[in-house]
């Protein structure tokens, strides 16, 4: 109950063939969300994209299901676990329009100055709005 599309359809894959299922749908509800522009690190020449993100859902899973490269290398992340640093990005505008930083993220990110996010840990908030995030150019520093 409450996750997002993505994460139903594959709960619903896994079991696929395996027994008979029943979808019931009590009601659908609509949630804010938040326009995140996404650019790329400085000099890599990558165009900035747009990605909705809905209230709730981390910036890491819709930036993984749009396509984005979040992390340096494939396969060199905790899978949000938020302890690898490998999805950390720079907030240029629209932090207030994100979950505040909880101890355990600020703690990963100490080496970094102020306006960087694990994007496995921030969530769009519920105020909707824009936020515009920039792309480390190497994962594994700080």
């Amino acid at each position: 109950e409450g996750v997002d599309m993505d994460t139903t359809i594959e709960a619903l894959m896994s079991v696929a063939g395996q027994q008979k299922l029943t979808v019931r749908v009590k009601r659908l509800v609509r949630r804010p969300a938040v326009a995140v522009t996404v650019r790329g690190p400085p000099g890599a020449g990558m165009e900035p994209q747009m990605v909705q993100v809905v209230q709730g859902q981390d910036l890491r899973q819709s930036m993984l299901s749009a396509g984005l490269p979040v992390h340096k290398e494939e396969g060199a992340d905790c899978n949000g676990e938020g302890i690898c640093r490998t999805c950390a990005v720079q907030v240029l505008s629209g932090m207030e329009r994100l979950t505040p930083t909880s101890e355990a993220e600020a703690y990963e990110l100490r080496n970094r100055p102020a306006g960087w996010r694990l994007a496995c840990q921030a969530c769009a908030g519920d105020a909707g709005g824009a936020v515009e995030l920039q792309l480390q150019p190497d994962p594994r520093q700080g």
